[in-house]
């Protein structure tokens, strides 16, 4: 979720309990969107954030442009994370050259295999799931090549591989 560098929450009431989950409920969400804020913050984003936390009344964390940037909100990224039940990942034209975007997809695949029953539904908006998985469009090599010369490889091809396996479910 967070495209821009910066994080925030919005929730409602949740009028039922997740069952056999070994998660606590303090400090819990129901969903965490992940999204490039450029592509889908006032469209599509909006529209589900808005249909998630007041028509299905679900706790949702999502990125608000307003706070500040720094290694305070990357925790708090990493913990709205963590404790998150579902992870939407809504993959657009611009995704990939997100930097913010792909360290969470990366944890977010860390945390769904940690046997408390997390799970990731990825949403393709205006991209086919082909193009993002082999990062196939000019403007997707061009990113994962920015972010390997700026995070090295071993980033990248984490990245490369976070989006993949994402992209396969």
């Amino acid at each position: 979720m967070a495209n821009d560098g910066a994080a925030g929450s919005s929730s409602s009431s949740t009028p039922w309990r997740w069952a056999s989950s070994s998660l606590s409920e303090e400090g819990m969400y129901d969903v965490f969107l992940n999204f490039r804020g450029e592509d889908t913050r006032f469209a599509f984003t909006d529209y589900l954030h808005y249909a998630l936390s007041e028509i299905g009344k679900l706790k949702v964390f999502r990125d608000d442009p307003g706070l500040e940037l720094g290694d305070e909100i990357k925790y708090t990224l990493m913990e709205a994370i963590k404790r998150s039940r579902i992870q939407i990942v809504v993959m657009s034209e611009n995704y990939v050259s997100s930097g913010w975007c792909l360290l969470e997809l990366e944890q977010m695949l860390k945390y769904s295999d940690d046997g408390n029953k997390r799970s990731i539904i990825p949403v393709f908006y205006r991209v086919k799931p082909a193009e993002v998985n082999r990062q196939s469009s000019d403007k997707s090599k061009e990113a994962m090549k920015k972010h390997q010369e700026r995070y090295g490889k071993h980033k990248a091809e984490a990245w490369k591989f976070a989006l993949s396996t994402v992209c396969g479910l």
